[in-house]
């Protein structure tokens, strides 16, 4: 997951400063040529070829890297151009694309099941890679071996370009962005697991012991990573529930950067220093009207975290978005989505974070490059995976980062990598190891809502804490305890924004003990015990503890019966339900219920 998520986000950087002479109109023009296949012939013939080139170069560079990680992708000329089809417009029109589809069928072109082929455009984004023309039946996914998905060819190159043109992207940023996506994901699975890997890692465990029982939920959990899990599930329950999410995020996030602010603190956790923490806090502060724009900075550590892919390019943020949506959501929802995180300013802190990161990253590796730093140096660097020889210092004291600067190919591949793990491990980026089996299965989308962060932080945070604690470190327990007056500070300015200048009514008469405890659950200290501590809470204020298991779309239906039964007021309620109501319920007279797992 972490290298597919490095080498995209190096090639997305490296496509977007290519095409950034274009204008959005030349780029749609190139595109539409080439997902035509004709050459282009309006006014603008030269700068429209241009493009195309700088297009055609990304793909080739893509296709061989996915080559040489060993995947078969076959070779369809130098003027293929990727059909990512827009799995959120087919959703919507899918008995269009049924009567697109059934005159192959009828020739016996496509084989498969046109509903099938849906649900499973909507799994992979709308990319061809994994789809088994031949046979889509998901009744047999059980049967097949753990991983077969990514082994499969691209297919449905059979339709013709006119055919397709009403069900492809038209985005062509979105379309190259998803394809390289994609593109890496397949050849870093293919590189550790493909070709035959998995299936001797499969027969092995059966030699040592593994029943079918043991396979089986080897199988449930790399569909779970590879996102395949629940696969059959009807797009137009996907879209609705997709929808519901980012319902639930603008209602109930507004002020979720107050809940950010204690990020850096991460730093410290990693082994970092204090002034690293802090310079990574002011960063993320002083950037907030450059992100806010969405232009990004440009200095030196900020070219060095896109260069070695900790943070996309600034033009192609969306991450917070992305993480708060499970990737189930499309078309303009998936705007309004990444346009609010923009506007709640979690995007722009969250990768200020993390570039500041990726700086005491690299000044950690610097310092405990000859194993002498401290006891736990070698270890150190040893968990980050480097090798005799791969930490070479620059003119300037730092390391280098480069082939230009000393290193090899492999040596650069290796320092990226660490980099990216220590930043991973000091600023949370929730990915799919990170969550239990079910909670990367769509059908529980709405139920485990907002939760991914609570495990990310019980494996990240806490477990780097208890992992250091058995090696006889103790620094990271002190440093977790700086989250709780991070918390405190930044919570009690929260309730003063929403309070109008004091703190909410639901605050009044806490003492510093409620004030502390509230700022140690809000921290994320509690780990997944926030759950059964959010359980007793609701049950000692009369409900029955289930918001906190079921998440705020299923709570908010509760609260909905409980109206109907006149158990709750209309007037609150509907105020509640409104999005962003945290920012103006004040001014109505209402206060916002506190509720540390869904109250950002």
């Amino acid at each position: 997951i972490q290298a597919a998520r490095i080498e995209a986000t190096k090639r997305r950087g490296a496509l977007a400063e290519s095409l950034s002479g274009f204008t959005q109109d030349q780029l749609h023009e190139a595109m539409e040529a080439m997902q035509k296949g004709r050459a282009y012939s309006g006014v603008d013939g030269a700068i429209i070829r241009k493009a195309q080139d700088v297009i055609k170069e990304h793909l080739r560079q893509t296709r061989e890297y996915m080559v040489k990680a060993g995947v078969d992708v076959g070779n369809l000329g130098p003027d293929y151009f990727p059909r990512v089809w827009d799995s959120h417009y087919i959703s919507k029109h899918q008995q269009e694309f049924r009567d697109m589809l059934e005159p192959y069928i009828r020739r016996g072109e496509f084989k498969g099941n046109a509903d099938d082929l849906i649900r499973d455009l909507a799994v992979r984004d709308g990319n061809e890679f994994g789809i088994d023309r031949e046979k889509l039946n998901f009744e047999d996914v059980q049967a097949r071996p753990p991983g077969m998905q990514f082994n499969k060819k691209r297919v449905l190159d059979f339709i013709k370009p006119e055919d397709a043109a009403m069900f492809v992207n038209k985005d062509l940023i979105g379309t190259l962005s998803n394809y390289t996506n994609q593109a890496a994901r397949k050849a870093e699975w293919t590189r550790r697991l493909g070709n035959g890997k998995l299936e001797e890692l499969v027969e092995q465990a059966r030699k040592e012991g593994a029943t079918d029982d043991h396979i089986k939920l080897a199988d449930t959990y790399l569909r779970g990573i590879d996102g395949t899990l629940g696969d059959n599930l009807n797009p137009h329950a996907r879209r609705i529930m997709g929808n519901m999410i980012v319902y639930q995020n603008i209602r109930l996030l507004p002020f979720a950067a107050f809940s950010s602010v204690v990020d850096p603190a991460g730093v410290l956790v990693r082994g970092g220093s204090v002034k690293d923490a802090w310079k990574t806090f002011t960063r993320g502060v002083s950037e907030i009207p450059e992100n806010f724009g969405r232009k990004g900075g440009n200095d030196r550590a900020t070219q060095l975290a896109e260069l070695v892919g900790v943070v996309d390019r600034a033009v192609l943020a969306s991450t917070m978005g992305d993480m708060y949506t499970q990737g189930m959501v499309g078309g303009f929802a998936k705007k309004a989505n990444n346009l609010f995180f923009k506007y709640n300013l979690m995007e722009g802190l969250n990768r200020s974070f993390r570039i500041g990161a990726s700086e005491a990253a690299m000044s950690f590796i610097a310092k405990h490059a000859e194993g002498t730093e401290s006891r736990h140096s070698k270890r150190w660097i040893d968990e980050l995976g480097l090798q005799a020889g791969d930490i070479k210092k620059t003119a300037d004291g730092r390391i280098a980062v480069t082939e230009a600067e000393g290193l090899t190919k492999e040596q650069e591949g290796r320092v990226h990598m660490a980099i990216n793990q220590w930043v991973d491990g000091a600023v949370l980026r929730p990915d799919a190891a990170d969550k239990p089996i079910w909670m990367n299965d769509p059908h529980y989308a709405l139920i485990s809502h907002l939760k991914q962060f609570v495990y990310s932080f019980q494996k990240t945070i806490i477990g780097r804490v208890v992992h250091e604690a058995e090696h006889g470190n103790y620094a990271p327990i002190m440093a977790a305890a700086s989250y709780v007056p991070v918390m405190l500070a930044a919570d009690y300015l929260k309730g003063m924004i929403q309070g109008g200048g004091d703190q909410p009514e639901w605050k009044k008469g806490w003492d510093m003990v409620d004030y502390t405890e509230y700022a140690v659950q809000r921290a994320g200290l509690l780990g997944v015990g926030q759950f059964g501590a959010d359980v007793a809470k609701d049950v000692h204020r009369g409900g029955l503890g289930l918001g906190a298991l079921t998440g705020p779309t299923v709570e908010q239906f509760g609260d909905a019966v409980q109206l109907l039964g006149g158990h709750k007021q209309f007037g609150p309620m509907v105020l509640n339900a409104l999005p962003a109501n945290a920012l103006y319920a004040h001014a109505f007279g209402h206060s916002t219920t506190p509720d540390p797992m869904f109250a950002e």
